[in-house]
């Protein structure tokens, strides 16, 4: 991987439901840090959903995202892993969360040079919305 072979600061953004293999599972079998859960509503104050959570009230930081997402390697911030949504059908809500999700990648960019984006691919406007971004941003379809 880019973090790995290249020494380059790397992040893994997953915009996928959680039905889905994801990367933590698939290769470091992460468990979450803290989570709430009501029939209605379901908490984390990690991954996706916290990030998400926290760019809607202010710009994300570096301390934001070592707080907030998995390292994978000992080298600060060289592949960060944003774990999955712990909320059902999250990629029906992409749409509604596009501002976020566009200030989002734009803070990430400020802390890492790659940003690793996993969009679902029966949702064409997580795709779009990933491939606005230019530099050194790579979009999967899973």
């Amino acid at each position: 991987m880019a973090a790995m072979t290249k020494s380059a600061k790397t992040l893994v953004l997953q915009l996928i439901d959680k039905d889905i293999d994801t990367v933590e599972a698939m290769m470091v079998n992460l468990n979450s840090r803290t989570t709430f859960k009501t029939d209605e509503l379901e908490f984390s104050d990690d991954g996706i959903d916290a990030l998400l959570r926290t760019v809607d009230a202010s710009k994300l930081m570096k301390a934001d995202f070592d707080s907030m997402c998995t390292p994978v390697l000992r080298m600060e911030n060289m592949l960060d892993i944003a774990t999955v949504t712990k909320s059902n059908a999250f990629s029906s809500m992409i749409e509604m969360k596009t501002e976020q999700i566009s200030n989002l990648i734009n803070n990430a960019k400020d802390v890492y040079e790659n940003i690793f984006i996993l969009c679902p691919s029966n949702n064409s406007e997580a795709v779009k919305l990933s491939m606005n971004f230019q530099a050194s941003i790579r979009v999967f379809t899973v």
